[in-house]
């Protein structure tokens, strides 16, 4: 089964969900990616808000009503799922897929839940842009302070193994994980590579904006 969670209290950008990327809402193209992959047989979208609702039946998905209790800023993902798993014992597998991330296609979706065969979870990443033993924090004296020590931060970028970052656009787990309390993303989850072309995560207007333009609209 996929998921496309989403909700009606955005506030970084007030209802993006509906926002089209190539003449189609970001829920519509999550749905379409979804309803694609071979290995997915039922599309739902759990939601509080009964616009983002209609769009999802538009699009052919179930509708879900989601609690408000399951609705805040800091809702994490794990609660949404069980929401949605509640009453379908026959579910095996689970897949979220986010409509924040509208240039991800129906592979994506497919190679994440294959890694279900050998893994009990699994996440999308992307290439790091920079490598993570370059980060840094301020230390309280205002000086820099590299994240992983001086060691890797003094290393040339060829000399440093290839980083990558969750990007989001698609979550998966088999059942039994999330129903004995597992979460999404820990130790036992495995990496599902995806380009950095496809991994854009929508959260402001500039985000939308650089979809559109790497979606040709």
């Amino acid at each position: 089964m996929a998921l496309v969670p989403v909700r009606g209290g955005s506030k970084g950008l007030p209802g993006k969900n509906l926002a089209e990327v190539g003449g189609r809402t970001l829920i519509a193209r999550a749905v379409e990616a979804a309803a694609a992959a071979a290995n997915v047989d039922l599309v739902v979208v759990s939601s509080d808000d009964p616009a983002m609702l209609a769009e999802g039946a538009r699009a052919g998905a179930q509708a879900l009503e989601r609690p408000a209790v399951l609705a805040a800023d800091d809702t994490p993902s794990e609660p949404v799922a069980l929401h949605a798993l509640s009453g379908r014992e026959e579910v095996e597998r689970l897949v979220l897929v986010q409509a924040t991330s509208p240039l991800r296609i129906a592979e994506d979706v497919e190679r994440c839940v294959a890694a279900l065969d050998t893994a009990p979870a699994a996440a999308t990443v992307a290439p790091s842009e920079h490598p993570v033993e370059w980060s840094v924090r301020i230390g309280a004296d205002g000086r820099i302070e590299p994240v992983l020590g001086w060691e890797g931060f003094a290393r040339r970028r060829q000399e440093l193994a290839a980083g990558f970052r969750l990007n989001g656009a698609v979550y998966a787990a088999r059942a039994d994980h999330l129903r004995a309390g597992r979460p999404l993303v820990g130790p036992e989850t495995a990496a599902v590579e995806m380009p950095g072309a496809r991994s854009v995560d929508i959260d402001t207007e500039a985000d939308l904006a650089h979809a559109r333009l790497l979606a040709g609209s």
